[in-house]
């Protein structure tokens, strides 16, 4: 049964605090997962040198990504991460493109999915002019890594794609386990991927209304998922199993 819902959360903490309340037997029995990958406090009573002080507690912060290793026993078919640092126009510029650069390289190298996809408003992160020099050409470098991770022959990739966003019933097409958060975003890849591929990785970039027509091709996803508006994107993709 749990197979077949899609967990979809708001926070990373709601993420963490359900998960921890379930036994790994469950956990490995999840399939698919959506969050909104915003780092994750952990607090301590400890105050460590370089560590944030709150009142009388100490927290350090981690990425979305570094949470899935609380969970050995997670098998997921599917993980979908949504950029919260380009969120509707907040934090964008230097600061939001460094923390969604970084989030995508630490999910490929993560354990615990076979296909991830990491939604994005714009793909301006990517652009190697913005980053120090010890920041390489992507996708090519995510592919790489994957690759050395899996093994050449494994059949992992990553990929860029364009989509676009659209409203459909995604009751319709898979039950699915709300953890506080709204109907939101979707991505529809028009390349319909096979569910007994290696995995990969999605990489979603919105561009505003009117901008023009969309390069490259059009991907179509058969995993339907609610929309509430309609506009371009630009995707990019990574697979490779976790």
């Amino acid at each position: 049964m749990l197979s077949t819902l899609l967990f979809r959360f708001a926070t990373t903490f709601l993420m963490v605090d359900t998960l921890m309340e379930l036994p790994s037997s469950t956990i490995s029995q999840i399939r698919k997962i959506r969050v909104r990958g915003y780092s994750f406090p952990l607090f301590t009573e400890i105050k460590r040198p370089g560590a944030r002080v709150w009142d009388d507690e100490s927290s350090t912060i981690y990425q979305m990504a570094h949470t899935l290793s609380l969970f050995p026993g997670l098998q997921l078919d599917k993980l979908i991460v949504e950029d919260v640092y380009h969120d509707k126009g907040q934090y964008r510029g230097f600061f939001g493109d460094v923390q969604t650069y970084d989030e995508i390289g630490s999910l490929v190298h993560q354990n615990g999915w076979k296909e991830l996809w990491y939604l994005t408003p714009t793909t301006e992160f990517i652009e190697t002019g913005h980053y120090s020099s010890h920041r390489v050409e992507q996708p090519a470098g995510w592919d790489k890594d994957i690759k050395e991770m899996d093994g050449v022959d494994a059949g992992a990739e990553c990929k860029v794609y364009v989509g676009q966003y659209y409203e459909e019933d995604e009751g319709k097409e898979e039950e699915e386990c709300d953890e506080g958060t709204q109907d939101g975003e979707d991505y529809e890849s028009e390349d319909v991927q096979d569910e007994d591929e290696q995995s990969k990785v999605a990489l979603c970039e919105e561009k505003e209304e009117g901008e023009g027509e969309k390069d490259g091709n059009d991907e179509q996803d058969d995993d339907g998922q609610d929309g509430d508006e309609e506009e371009g994107d630009d995707s990019v993709g990574e697979g490779g199993e976790g």
